[in-house]
Formats: C-alpha cells, sequence, structure tokens
C-alpha cells in the first residue's frame, strides 16, 4: 500500500476576493481503496476533517459567483430489476455525496436553505438505514447510526426552529462552523464511506437478510410501503391527530423512498402521492394548534382517499 500525503496552504485569490486553503489531500498510489479510507477515518479521529471534492478552480470560480459551485450531482440509476444492496448502496451514496457538497457550500455562504437540504439528506440516510429489516442488521450500522442520530439530534430541531424565528437563522452558520471545529462531521463521512465501499450490512446477516439483499427492487419496495403505510393507521390520527408526530419516522421511510425510488413502482399517481404525503409530514412537525389538528385530520383523510395510497396498502 502506498498512499501519497500532501497539505496544501495558501489562498484562492479572484481580483479582490480570496479564500483561505488548507487542505489536506490523500492519493492512492498502490493499494485497495478502503486502505485509503482507513488511513483518512483514523487522522479524522483526531483532526476536524470536512471531506469534500471541490477543486481550487471551483473556488475561485465561487468567489467571482458564489452560486456557480454545483450542488447537484448525477442522479443513481435505479430499477425495478436491481437488487435492494446495490440499489441501497447506490442511493446512499448519493445521499451521502449531496451532503457533503451541501455542507460545503452551506460553510462558505451561510445561505439558510443549504443547512435545511443538508438536514433533509441526513433525514434520508437515517431512514434508508432503519428501512432495510434484517438485510441490514441493525449491529452492521450501531456506530453509523450513532453519529448520524447526534447530527439529527441537534440540527434537526434549529431548523425546525429557523421556519419561524428569524434569530435561529442568523445563529446557525457560526453554529455550523464550531461544529466542524470538531470531529463528528468528518467521522460519521469517512466512517459511510468506508462501511458502503465494503458493504459492511452483507456481513454476518442471516439467510432471511441474503435473501432480502438478493431480491429485485421492483419487488421488494412494494412490500416495504405496504408494510409501512398499513402501520401509519392514518384512520387513527384522523380521530387522533395531536398524536401524529409519534409517526414520523415511519413518514421518513415512506418519503425517502418515494423520493429517491418511486419510479420503479407500476402505481398511479404516484407523484401526487409523494406530494400530499409530503404535506402531511410537515403538519406533523408544526406546533399543535386548534387549526392544526384540522388540518393534520383533512390531510390524513386527503392521503387515505388517494388511488396511490389504495393501491400500495390493499
Amino acid at each position: 500500500m502506498v498512499i501519497e500525503a500532501a497539505l496544501d496552504l495558501g489562498k484562492v485569490v479572484a481580483g479582490k476576493l480570496e479564500e483561505e486553503i488548507c487542505e489536506l489531500e490523500l492519493e492512492l498510489r498502490e493499494g485497495e481503496p478502503a486502505a485509503l479510507l482507513e488511513l483518512a477515518a483514523e487522522l479524522a479521529a483526531d483532526l476536524a476533517l470536512m471531506p469534500c471534492d471541490i477543486s481550487k478552480a471551483e473556488r475561485g470560480y465561487r468567489l467571482f459567483d458564489a452560486n456557480s459551485y454545483s450542488l447537484s450531482l448525477p442522479a443513481p440509476a435505479i430499477d425495478a430489476e436491481q437488487p435492494l444492496d446495490d440499489a441501497f448502496a447506490a442511493l446512499a451514496w448519493h445521499l451521502l455525496g449531496s451532503s457533503q457538497r451541501l455542507a460545503e457550500q452551506y460553510r462558505f455562504n451561510g445561505h439558510w436553505r443549504l443547512l435545511v437540504d443538508w438536514v433533509a439528506r441526513l433525514s434520508e440516510l437515517r431512514a434508508l438505514l432503519g428501512s432495510l429489516g434484517q438485510a441490514a442488521p441493525r449491529s452492521s450500522s450501531s456506530e453509523l447510526r450513532q453519529l448520524l442520530d447526534g447530527l439529527l439530534n441537534e440540527w434537526r430541531p434549529r431548523v425546525q426552529a429557523g421556519v419561524l424565528d428569524d434569530s435561529t437563522r442568523q445563529a446557525a452558520p457560526a453554529q455550523f462552523a464550531e461544529e466542524l471545529q470538531g470531529t463528528r462531521w468528518g467521522l460519521f463521512s469517512l466512517n459511510l464511506s468506508r462501511w458502503l465501499l465494503a458493504r459492511a450490512w452483507t456481513a454476518e446477516r442471516n439467510n432471511r437478510g441474503n435473501r432480502q439483499g438478493a431480491a429485485a427492487l421492483g419487488n421488494w419496495l412494494p412490500t416495504l410501503l405496504k408494510d409501512e403505510g398499513n402501520d401509519l393507521q392514518l384512520k387513527r390520527y384522523q380521530q387522533q391527530p395531536e398524536d401524529l408526530a409519534e409517526q414520523l419516522p415511519r413518514l421518513e421511510r415512506l418519503l425517502t423512498w418515494l423520493h429517491l425510488a418511486r419510479n420503479v413502482l407500476d402505481v398511479p399517481e404516484v407523484d401526487r402521492l409523494y406530494g400530499e404525503l409530503c404535506k402531511l409530514s410537515e403538519l406533523a412537525q408544526r406546533p399543535i394548534s386548534p387549526e392544526l389538528l384540522d388540518e393534520r385530520m383533512s390531510q390524513a383523510q386527503t392521503v387515505q382517499s388517494l388511488k396511490a395510497w389504495k393501491v400500495l396498502v390493499k
């Protein structure tokens, strides 16, 4: 194994604008990619590292135009015939890469929408990790979930508070800078990369887990959505709308798969179902008021009446 390490210190200058550079570049010269990630993760345990693929040229262009740095990554190719293991890996890599680019751009310009989207990508990663059942035993992802839950438990309430509170939005950039001075974000990013590269969720799972992981996504996903949809108990929350927030983890699992893979479903009006479930999830997160309870009941009825919902939960 041969790894080349280079420390870049200096500035990117564009006219009268400049940005400090402090980058540790690791390049694999010989050996397996896993060794490179292992070294990076060991360093991240002691150093405040922020994995990102931004180039010096991109930094320069961004000084001229803050929006020139592309946040979008090519969507992974997902089809109904893909094994669940392959689809999960593709989606998780995509969400991780997107979250890294969002974190870098928010660090740079502090635009609130970027932080909201960063937390949304982390929430989707958490929902993916929690949706695979025996295909990804909980023991295989316990350390990752602990790091991810730590990030979400701190940042999701701030994002929710910032919807209505300008002072929360104004304070967030400094709080994010403080986050990046610690090791949590770098450790999570690099450990998830190692986990995905090694397909660690497939190790030591039982035969049922192996069958689930090998199942075609087009067969597995409708079963997951049916089970989650029935467990959502929409009729109950039409009578007890004050308790809807307790279903947020289940709503997030439904929304994550509908967001990322609804193209594999042969279901009518599935785009509308995704939109109406988004509205229900948003209502579940808002502070309770008499008006809100009425909205929750109405929205639960709307979702339950949709053709796509009836097909999925039949």
